[in-house]
């Protein structure tokens, strides 16, 4: 069993070395300045009960391909998958998402492929952190690639937006090594579980999916460097 060969060198035997190399990290943020971006709402106070979340989620695939989400709905979803916890930094002041991550590095970030979300127009977006709002990449292809990437992996699905969650490696590869994949891998587990509850509270139906062929949709994002991949998909619809 290779992937058995291949935990163990991603564990953390890897590190015989410090890495502290934070001068060659990426920023902590990836932006998009050059494209127009949409401002999202206000996130608001998701008051359902935890206990309620944990025994309501499920996974829903069964979308209404008339329907659209709402952007008040997408906001709640983004920010808690992706967004800043403005309640507490890091000791070198950088900021914190409400996930847990190694080394407080955060090297996940966000794209999403809108079909059906009220106000934004049918595209490829980037989920800018740091304003809480979407950049849309102009020159990216229509965002209907981003579901042929998973034909004949899953069944046919109408979503009306994918999230994508992708792994800088740049950003804790420096201190981690090797065991920065599973770090990263962890991390994608942590935030998905937070989008999935957040669009429980939202009742918005959803869905996470690891079947695409991670190289086409790299070709979509235009993260075909080797500092980049496309790690975990959710679907998300009516």
């Amino acid at each position: 069993m290779l992937f058995r060969i291949f935990h163990r060198q991603t564990g953390v035997d890897a590190l015989h070395e410090t890495r502290e190399l934070l001068d060659q990290m990426p920023p902590p943020f990836k932006e998009y300045p050059r494209f127009p971006a949409t401002a999202l709402p206000t996130p608001r106070s998701l008051g359902a009960a935890f206990g309620t979340l944990i025994t309501e989620r499920a996974s829903e695939r069964n979308f209404d391909p008339t329907q659209k989400i709402s952007l008040a709905n997408l906001s709640d979803i983004l920010f808690a998958g992706l967004g800043i916890n403005e309640k507490r930094s890091l000791e070198n002041g950088l900021p914190t998402r409400h996930h847990p991550s190694g080394g407080g590095l955060y090297p996940l970030e966000g794209y999403l492929a809108v079909y059906r979300v009220e106000s934004l127009e049918v595209g490829i977006y980037h989920y800018e952190a740091r304003t809480h709002s979407l950049a849309r990449l102009i020159m990216a292809p229509p965002s209907q690639a981003v579901r042929d990437a998973s034909a004949g992996l899953v069944p046919e699905q109408n979503p009306a937006a994918i999230l994508i969650l992708t792994s800088v490696w740049g950003r804790n590869y420096p201190k981690y090594g090797e065991f920065a994949y599973r770090l990263s891998l962890m991390e994608a587990g942590h935030a998905m579980q937070d989008v999935l509850l957040a669009a429980t509270a939202c009742d918005v139906k959803a869905a996470p999916m690891a079947g695409f062929r991670a190289y086409e949709l790299s070709k979509i994002l235009d993260i075909e460097s080797d500092d980049e991949d496309p790690l975990y998909l959710a679907y998300l619809g009516a």
